[in-house]
């Protein structure tokens, strides 16, 4: 259809259109104040990061061994300090190389650069990427999605090609992926899985077998470092302790893969807006996209069911098997904790997205059928990330992100370092102990370690006298914004 200079030309205006949407789909927002585990990760930084030894190899991110996230904060931290907006630009350039990676590998498995295209446009603006452009602790898990796909790059490349070197990569990645975060020590088994299966099951077992204890290393690595260390193998967001409570995992597996197919689902503090609160064509959108997505599923497995060659039927199995895998336990280490984050969704999303685009290309056999089914996806699923795109700022970090901005503008903005001289009282309210991480933020920002605020009640309470530097503020949680209150009638 193309000549192959024609190809290379529309291909860099793919990636050109990609850049753009990359670059201003996330434009509005604008965030300038460091709060919650970004401030702490920084803090923590500040007080241990004069080693790069210590700070990388012998120190804990929020009592977690993850070296390779330590290495890179490490120089970022020392490049951007804590100038925000910095962390943004780099987040927005990450996550541009996570989709560029996205495009070729959807390339790789459907030979067409328009489904590349396509696939990559949703996986920039679906509702689980935020996190990670908006937080500089998002930067880790752009990291892991990155570390992820350039396995599933590896893993597609050692199954087609008979070369040996492209397991070791996959290998070595997946080492690097592990102590990024031990989330993905879940995929070794999908890693064995596909050494076993590779060539048909009783071929070749020397070589299963030899392969199948290199892909354990990583594993094995991590837990006897971390046991070495004094790390936990595992823990909880939010500090909290890894339990198994059997109905709540179901339902946050639940939960995750129905957002896999097409439904915003989940809290308002993680989803912005779960479908069941949406407009009406917005639900009737989400219906449709999983629709199409669960009838290309069908019809993958009728053309399976139709291969006549045993090796045919057995690869698009095993194919199956594998995404089946990795989703399921890249959703279901995600489950086992007190909340189901929509950024832990993202990896297992980009991994279904590979399959649906697959299953499309291998499942349809009218190119005006698939192109019309391919097009009808993504044009439901950019309209409802259009949509919840609106809504993300009732999310729980978009939303403390807000108000921490006026925080910074009406403290520190004005006051500058010299804000330690004054006493600050703030009205008491929940909402604000993450974000101010304790008395950490005043600290962190005017360098004065005994710098402290108080929390009161009622600010009618406060008595202060004539010469008294004070502050007053309170949370105007309607505006999401800090104000501050006069101190006339307490003096």
């Amino acid at each position: 259809m193309f000549s192959r200079i024609d190809r290379k030309i529309i291909v860099r205006i793919m990636f050109f259109i990609l850049f753009v949407i990359n670059v201003s789909w996330f434009s509005n927002y604008k965030f300038h104040s460091l709060m919650g585990d970004d401030l702490r990760a920084l803090d923590a930084f500040n007080n241990y990061g004069s080693s790069f030894w210590r700070y990388v190899f012998l120190d804990f991110t929020f009592d977690r061994y993850r070296p390779v996230f330590s290495f890179v904060s490490y120089i970022i931290f020392k490049l951007f300090g804590a100038n925000l907006p910095l962390y943004y630009y780099f987040s927005i350039a990450l996550n541009f190389v996570i989709a560029c990676l996205f495009f070729k590998i959807i390339r790789l498995t459907t030979n067409n650069i328009f489904f590349a295209f396509l696939f990559s446009l949703i996986l920039i603006t679906t509702r689980f990427s935020y996190y990670n452009i908006l937080q500089i602790m998002g930067i880790m898990e752009a990291m892991g999605l990155l570390l992820f796909l350039v396995i599933v790059y590896y893993s597609i490349l050692y199954y087609k090609e008979n070369r040996n070197i492209y397991f070791y990569w996959l290998v070595f990645y997946d080492l690097l992926l592990v102590f990024t975060h031990e989330r993905y020590l879940i995929l070794t088994p999908v890693i064995i899985v596909l050494v076993i299966f590779k060539n048909g099951i009783k071929t070749d077992w020397n070589r299963k077998i030899k392969y199948s204890i290199v892909s354990v290393l990583p594993f094995v690595g991590n837990l006897l470092i971390k046991s070495f260390m004094d790390s936990k193998i595992l823990s909880g967001t939010g500090g909290t302790t890894v339990e198994f409570h059997l109905k709540l995992i179901v339902g946050f597996i639940k939960t995750g893969f129905v957002n896999m197919i097409g439904f915003n689902d989940g809290p308002n503090y993680l989803s912005g807006q779960p479908f069941q609160e949406s407009t009406n064509i917005t639900i009737w959108t989400s219906i449709l996209i999983s629709t199409i997505i669960l009838l290309t599923m069908i019809l993958y497995v009728v053309h399976i069911l139709k291969q006549k060659e045993t090796s045919n039927k057995t690869r698009e199995l095993l194919i199956c098997l594998l995404v089946v895998l990795t989703v399921g336990a890249l959703v279901f280490i995600s489950s086992i904790t007190i909340r189901l984050e929509f950024r832990w969704l993202y990896a297992p999303y980009a991994a279904f997205l590979i399959f649906i685009a697959y299953s499309i290309n291998k499942s349809i056999a009218s190119s005006y059928l698939k192109y019309t089914v391919l097009i009808l996806l993504v044009v439901f699923t950019f309209r409802n990330d259009a949509y919840y795109k609106e809504k993300m700022k009732d999310t729980f970090f978009v939303g403390y992100q807000t108000f921490m901005n006026s925080m910074y503008d009406e403290t520190i903005g004005k006051y500058g370092t010299s804000l330690s001289n004054y006493k600050i009282y703030i009205l008491r309210d929940g909402m604000l102990d993450w974000p101010l991480y304790g008395q950490l933020y005043f600290q962190f920002y005017t360098g004065d370690r005994k710098f402290e605020f108080q929390y009161v009640d009622d600010f009618s309470k406060v008595s202060v006298s004539l010469n008294d530097k004070v502050i007053f503020l309170k949370l105007d949680v309607p505006n999401k914004k800090i104000v501050t209150m006069p101190v006339g009638n307490n003096i």
